[in-house]
């Protein structure tokens, strides 16, 4: 399917027929001659590293179908005719030119070099698609999946290995004797074939040769961060020693420069999107003039491919920068931290913190407040702020990430790594080291060019054994209108030197390794770190996690705590935990309560069991670092579950969330009905009219006992102070029809429950 926007016109090449552009979607070629633009082929991605013949006659450029199928093409400008070089394939490489008329192109891993006398073949073991060979026609560059450019003699087919990994988009000097190449954290590398010697240019995109060989001109961007601030034409010696500042014109933003003539360069503008040309004398630019500014609109084409086989991708939670954060913060510069709280929320390090978000639609986001709301996790406190676009001052992972003279590429992998997922950066990330991280499950967080200043995107999969990579991107699909979109999802975007079709990252500036794990799966024991699988942490209004705090003490390390309040009944803050039992039948219920300073003395534990609740109050203050029971209760294997809110009637104190266990004391039918303090022996037994409970206390205790409906309603209830040794009660529930009840007892540290059924 075809979609249409407005697009402006890129890559200017200057020929005897008139000068060929692409737009920035690189998804058709134009010819624009007498101030007048004409359209010459429209395919995804055609735009895309076409390259000129010697004899500037042939455009050479790769013709994609919609079903993703590729061929080799050579675009006659004369006769404004196409040529294909081969059948549609699924891989093929971009067509090159020798000066002596020899075409390269690749198809899957083999290298062609066709003539009018031979064609050649080269089994290089890889797909590469940029194989440029050189003017004299003895040499053919390409990359390996490390993103080495490799060398290889067309003539001996020897082969050797000119960089380290992470180099891309060779480019043959006119003398043959030297080659610059792409790096992907955005510099350039100058290759010296007879002195086997590397040069170093510094930062700069897009490079060309002088027709002497000697000089490579190119450009830099400058940005504040946030967004591209300006763009500058350098020209630099080959061998980086000399290095000249062409353009110094805050308001023009030029780029893709290219050498027309000796002493003339043609490029861009992306500011006023204009082509122009320019002398440069004295190693200085000068008369600067506009050729062709297109008046009106430029039809921006979107295709859709119709692919069958893709890889299955890492299944991570999305979350869009601007749509899925609270109506208040202007996400527009938060793909960082955006893209990092995927990575959380992938390996459930934090719970649910719901909020409502009105675009594009209304609808809740779980992870949302993180991204610019002060929370606090393994004791860090996120509460760092900076201004969003807005002006708005915003904390969560947007402040920790660019408070002050932080950045996300120093404190993008610390941020990740503060949530219990290991975490660190690499400035020169290899193709072949992201698909290993993404074979073994791993989303890789990526700072690539798809956007002037910059953008952070997740690499979760990879479409079919293409370089082309599938991400959760958090602005949205590039490859669809109206960027930013809420279509992110499993966005697939082009390796750099690579072409199917998609939108290219351009570069790859650094990236971030995130390896986690999980918590183990709910059973018996509910932790505190087992988010909506078994724990739940009450984050909604009238919480927030500006409420929670945590420690790394207590039963594997973690706890959480809040502060007490003085209302009774009406918790703010509060927890539920809910096991995962492998039956029904008895279970004693602890508590683990780790040792803080300030700790609440009555605690208020609801254990919802089989027919009822109860409630046991507890002075955390006594029982630091250890397990304590609640006491023995009634479950099926499918429900009840721990209840304990913040509510205890006394302000300000510290109560403690940490882990809970259901320890399995056996089937709930006995034959008895008999109890002991120190160890209770829970009986079931079928009932007339009267309940005798015996009693061997080792001293004088107060006991309630209870009577329970199975949805637990209470039918009975009586008090008694129960002398020490041996005594009997007897409790008469004659009037009581015939049914399945329950009888609570209930002393001021333990409870026990006991099963009846009266005929």
């Amino acid at each position: 399917m075809l979609l249409l926007l407005f697009a402006y016109l890129i890559s200017p090449i200057a020929t005897p027929y008139g000068i060929i552009v692409t737009d920035d979607q690189c998804s058709s070629v134009y010819l624009i001659k007498n101030g007048n633009l004409e359209h010459l082929i429209s395919s995804p991605g055609c735009g895309r590293y076409y390259t000129l013949s010697y004899n500037q006659r042939y455009l050479g450029f790769k013709l994609i179908n919609n079903d993703g199928m590729q061929t080799p093409a050579i675009y006659d400008l004369k006769t404004r005719k196409i040529r294909y070089l081969t059948d549609p394939s699924p891989r093929v490489g971009q067509v090159r030119f020798s000066q002596y008329g020899d075409i390269v192109y690749s198809v899957g891993e083999k290298i062609y070099k066709t003539n009018a006398l031979e064609k050649k073949s080269y089994d290089i073991g890889f797909y590469s698609n940029l194989t440029p060979i050189s003017p004299d026609g003895n040499f053919i560059a390409f990359n390996d999946d490390e993103d080495r450019i490799w060398l290889i003699d067309s003539r001996t087919s020897k082969r050797w290995v000119i960089t380290g990994p992470g180099y891309f988009a060779p480019i043959w000097a006119p003398n043959s004797r030297r080659i610059a190449c792409s790096r992907l954290d955005g510099s350039i590398i100058v290759y010296d074939l007879d002195k086997k010697t590397t040069y170093h240019i510094g930062r700069g995109m897009n490079p060309s040769w002088s027709w002497d060989s000697r000089s490579l001109v190119y450009y830099t961007m400058e940005t504040d961060g946030h967004q591209l601030v300006n763009s500058d034409l350098y020209l630099s010696h080959y061998d980086g020693n000399r290095r000249i500042k062409l353009t110094a014109t805050p308001d023009i933003f030029e780029m893709d420069p290219r050498f027309i003539a000796e002493d003339k360069i043609i490029f861009h503008t992306y500011k006023d999107q204009a082509i122009c040309i320019s002398e440069l004398k004295e190693e200085k630019l000068s008369d600067i003039k506009v050729i062709y500014k297109h008046s009106g609109l430029l039809k921006k084409k979107y295709y859709q491919f119709d692919l069958t086989g893709e890889r299955d991708s890492i299944d991570v939670p999305y979350l869009h920068q601007v749509y899925d954060v609270p109506d208040w913060f202007n996400g527009h510069w938060a793909c960082a931290p955006t893209t990092a709280m995927m990575v959380i929320a992938y390996y459930n390090k934090l719970p649910y913190w719901n909020c409502i978000c009105s675009n594009p639609y209304q609808h809740i986001s779980h992870y949302g407040r993180y991204i610019c709301e002060r929370y606090f996790y393994r004791e860090v406190n996120y509460n760092l702020q900076a201004q969003d676009p807005s002006n708005n001052w915003a904390m969560g992972g947007y402040g920790y990430m660019w408070a002050g003279s932080n950045r996300p590429s120093t404190h993008m992998a610390r941020y990740i790594d503060n949530h219990n997922i290991a975490a660190w950066r690499d400035s020169s990330p290899t193709f072949e080291e992201v698909i290993g991280e993404l074979n073994q499950g791993y989303p890789h967080s990526m700072c690539v060019g798809l956007t002037a200043a910059g953008h952070l995107v997740l690499a979760v999969g990879q479409v079919l054994n293409w370089h082309t990579l599938i991400f959760n991107d958090p602005y949205g699909n590039k490859n669809t209108p109206g960027y930013p979109s809420y279509d992110g999802k499993y966005a697939r975007y082009d390796w750099p030197g690579y072409n199917n079709g998609y939108e290219n990252l351009n570069y790859v500036y650094w990236s971030v390794y995130s390896h986690g794990d999980w918590e183990p799966a709910t059973d018996t024991i509910v932790d505190d770190l087992q988010f909506n699988d078994g724990f739940y942490l009450h984050t909604n209004s009238p919480s927030s996690m500006a409420y929670w705090w945590d420690n790394l003490i207590g039963y594997r390390n973690h706890m959480w705590w809040t502060y007490t309040t003085h209302a009774q009944g009406i918790d703010t803050c509060y927890a539920t935990w809910d096991p995962v039992l492998p039956k029904g039948g008895l279970y004693e219920v602890f508590v683990y309560i780790p040792q803080v300073s300030n700790p609440a003395q009555s605690a208020r534990y609801q254990v919802y069991y089989t027919g009822g609740v109860d409630t046991i109050i507890v002075d955390q203050s006594q029982h630091p670092n250890q397990w304590l029971s609640l006491g023995i209760y009634p479950f099926t294997d499918s429900t009840g579950y721990l209840y304990l809110g913040d509510a205890t009637g006394t302000q300000g104190r510290h109560i403690v969330f940490d882990a809970v266990c259901w320890d399995y004391r056996g089937p709930e039918i006995e034959e008895d009905i008999s109890a002991n303090a120190s160890k209770p022996l829970l009986r079931t037994n079928v009932i007339t009219d009267l309940i005798t409970l015996n009693f061997d206390l080792t001293e004088a205790n107060k006991i309630t006992l209870s009577v329970l409906t199975v949805d637990g309603r209470v039918v009975k209830k009586i008090k008694r102070l129960i002398p020490a040794g041996p005594t009997s009660i007897n409790l008469s529930i004659a009037h009581l029809p015939p049914a399945v009840y329950y009888l609570l007892i209930t002393t001021p540290t333990h409870s026990t429950h006991l099963k009846l059924i009266k005929i």
